[in-house]
């Protein structure tokens, strides 16, 4: 049996910028319930908003620094969009699962 090698430094080390206030590589996220996940306020590092998540009228819309980024129609079937990135799709063909031959159940 051979030995796991150790890494002094992650595999993506020197590929992404080095984030302010992280620790240890770390960033901590904190979710504040208003009154639930689906309306709550994101807050990031030193307490500073990260982004506010609201659900009104059956649609949940992601907002980051104060602008909408995303939704969710929770219709049946649900829809995703990302503003800009996504069009307005259903969520099965969004989050398409790919399955290889070699996965066992």
């Amino acid at each position: 049996m051979s030995a796991v090698p150790t890494l002094s430094q992650p595999p993506t080390y020197g590929a992404l910028p080095s984030i302010a206030g992280s620790q240890n590589g770390w960033l901590k996220f904190r979710f504040h319930y208003h009154p639930d996940i689906l309306n709550c306020t994101v807050t990031g590092p030193q307490g500073a908003k990260a982004a506010e998540i609201r659900t009104v009228s059956g649609q949940t819309t992601f907002y980051f620094n104060g602008q909408m980024f995303s939704t969710i129609q929770w219709s049946n079937p649900p829809t995703v969009e990302i503003y800009n990135f996504v069009r307005n799709q259903f969520a099965r063909d969004f989050l398409n699962l790919r399955y290889s031959s070699d996965q066992t159940s």
